[in-house]
């Protein structure tokens, strides 16, 4: 499972969580540190959740938008 953040130009800004998780509900918390060090300013983001299943070719993805408020 993969969960990314994504500036409004389409550009991953940040890598949230990468790998084989359990089944069930998760949370995860993004303390605005973007992959080149900066912290990320106010504005719209989108988070894309892409995941594999292990038994089979199942694939999905998710797309969300989020408002980070300063």
């Amino acid at each position: 499972m993969t969960l990314a953040a994504y500036d409004i130009s389409g550009r991953r800004v940040a890598l949230l969580s990468n790998g084989a998780l359990e089944p069930g509900s998760h949370a995860v918390t993004w303390s605005r540190e973007m992959e080149h060090g900066d912290v990320a300013g106010a504005g719209v983001y989108f988070v894309r959740m892409t995941a594999s299943s292990l038994t089979s070719e199942h694939r999905f993805s998710s797309v969300g938008k989020m408002i980070l408020l300063k």
